[in-house]
């Protein structure tokens, strides 16, 4: 079976070569044909040297570079318009996403004639506790103002070539991939996964880099902050006008303090 592996990476060269070997290994020992295609995403150590290598070295992977760091929302679209449409994973470059699991997803999506099936996370691994606060807190205000909810989901996942096709067709400039994954509507199946220790180097992400996706998040997947806009916009011209009508009774009954009236009106 043919598979196309698409992994985002940034700053991975002290351990990405293991890890790329031990998936692999892993993918044709579970009777896949894997392809890999790498995103490397302005990273500033070796890790496009190593991808060049991997390239040389191995007949089944491509890789696309960067000239700066993008975020791997970003990356991850890149890698999806260089990707073939086809059976398609995406997944980590750090083992955090074990590929033993991915035979697992595609039994699911056989059984369950599904499009997509997404990795959830059965707990959130060694992540500190304010950033589990923060991540929960994010996906229940993002479920509550858009309705999407992806809570322990990740970009764990694997997607069949109707999906790859119509993600395809979306340009946007800021993304939040899983909001859009789950909004292109496709059947969708779920594996439960456990989060593994990170295999070398140094997690990119930082909560900064959260609170950023955040925003892009609920900018991108809601039109319900323009409608509070318009609103708010409406009840301050509303407000205007009646303060306008009780400035000029007051001017014309006598009741205005002089350079009052005009002060009002203007404003």
């Amino acid at each position: 079976m043919k598979l196309q592996v698409l992994i985002p990476l940034y700053n991975e060269e002290e351990a990405f070569y293991n890890c790329f070997v031990e998936i692999n290994k892993v993918l044709r020992a579970d009777g896949f044909e894997p392809s890999f295609v790498l995103v490397d995403d302005g990273s500033k150590d070796g890790t496009w040297d190593l991808i060049s290598k991997l390239s040389d070295e191995f007949s089944n992977v491509r890789g696309i570079r960067f000239s700066r760091n993008f975020g791997k929302e970003i990356a991850l679209v890149a890698g999806i318009d260089a990707c073939e449409d086809c059976l398609t994973v995406i997944m980590d470059g750090d083992l955090q996403h074990p590929p033993k699991y991915i035979k697992t997803m595609f039994d699911e999506m056989v059984a369950g004639d599904f499009d997509i099936v997404e990795a959830s996370k059965k707990s959130r691994g060694k992540e500190s506790l304010m950033y589990k606060i923060f991540a929960k807190s994010f996906y229940k205000v993002l479920k509550l103002i858009t309705g999407v909810d992806i809570d322990n989901s990740s970009d764990f996942k694997l997607m069949n070539a109707k999906v790859l096709s119509k993600l395809k067709d979306f340009n946007e400039r800021h993304v939040f991939f899983r909001g859009l994954v789950d909004y292109v509507g496709f059947a969708k199946g779920k594996v439960d996964f456990e989060v593994e220790d990170r295999v070398g180097g140094k997690s990119s992400f930082s909560f900064k880099k959260l609170i950023m996706l955040a925003i892009d998040a609920v900018v991108s997947y809601t039109g319900k902050l323009l409608y509070l806009v318009f609103a708010s916009s409406l009840l301050f011209l509303l407000f205007s006008i009646i303060m306008v009508i009780n400035t000029l009774y007051n001017y014309f009954a006598g009741f205005a303090v002089s350079g009052f009236s005009t002060v009002i009106i203007l404003v």
